[in-house]
């Protein structure tokens, strides 16, 4: 479980790595001049685009690989440790158990014997959660990883295209596609998963609560992972457009002038001297 966080630390670095290069190549090629030699180039802002991002896949896809594939395994081992917690956690004898006879042996031997069968029970139905979240857990953080590489390397580079300079690019491109989102999937998610448990548990009478807390994280992992993957496929598609239909446009605006400045109106035009009619001299009118 320990590693479940520095494996987030790591991603976090890679991420910002990532976010980091993809916006420094648009801004310095900006302050340098090179944007406006490849407009006037017989290359198209298309295949502008495409090169940034096959360097990009060049320079991250190795580490990236590397850091899933640990990514993978610490989540798979930090589930298997929550699913040992939640294994570990007593099973409450149901309220039917307080019908039983005032007499002392037969109440201990009646409450034994249902809080065995209930924990044998809710043990074997905690198998199929178990395999499935220890299975399920290590994919989805693949895929939310790769997603938000990409999604960040291409809003990245719109950033880059857009903004005054490199740290201001970075710092917007991982506060819009990381930071603001996870807030939002976090809360979305916890406030979904209570909507579909809630009643079930209700229904049950709060008696299957370590079954419930053995679905918790599987649940959690499957939902977080569509949502980022969701909203990761809307700031790639988005980008993606304004990079392949806005770039010349963007290319030809100062760093950070909004688009649609009105020109500044020129000045009202001087009127000509008049004419002074020439005099010779010695001529008498």
């Amino acid at each position: 479980m320990v590693w479940s966080y520095a494996g987030g630390f790591l991603m976090l670095v890679l991420y910002l790595w990532a976010a980091s290069q993809a916006c420094r190549f648009f801004v310095e090629a900006r302050r340098s001049g090179l944007t406006e030699l490849l407009l006037a180039s017989p290359v198209n802002e298309k295949q502008i685009v495409q090169g940034q991002w096959l360097a990009l896949v060049r320079m991250f896809a190795l580490p990236m690989l590397l850091l899933v594939g640990v990514e993978m395994v610490g989540a798979g081992l930090a589930q298997a440790s929550w699913q040992r917690i939640a294994a570990q956690i007593p099973t409450t004898a149901p309220s039917g158990a307080g019908s039983v006879t005032n007499s002392a042996p037969r109440r201990v031997v009646v409450v034994t014997s249902t809080v065995s069968v209930t924990s044998a029970a809710s043990g074997t139905s905690s198998v199929g959660p178990s395999l499935a979240t220890t299975i399920l857990a290590p994919a989805t953080a693949a895929l939310t990883a790769i997603a938000n590489l990409i999604a960040l390397s291409w809003f990245g580079m719109w950033m880059g295209l857009t903004s005054r300079n490199a740290t201001l690019a970075t710092l917007q491109t991982f506060a819009f596609v990381q930071v603001i989102p996870w807030f939002v999937i976090k809360f979305a998610a916890s406030m979904m998963i209570w909507a579909v448990m809630m009643p079930w548990l209700f229904k049950s009478g709060f008696a299957q609560t370590p079954g419930w807390f053995a679905w918790w994280p599987l649940l959690s992992a499957a939902l977080g992972a569509l949502l980022s993957v969701g909203k990761d496929i809307g700031f790639f598609v988005w980008s993606r457009k304004r990079l392949y239909l806005a770039f010349r446009d963007a290319a030809a605006r100062n760093p950070g002038q909004p688009g649609g400045v009105a020109l500044r109106p020129l000045p009202p035009p001087v009127p000509a001297p008049p004419v002074i009619p020439h005099e010779s001299p010695g001529i008498n009118h």
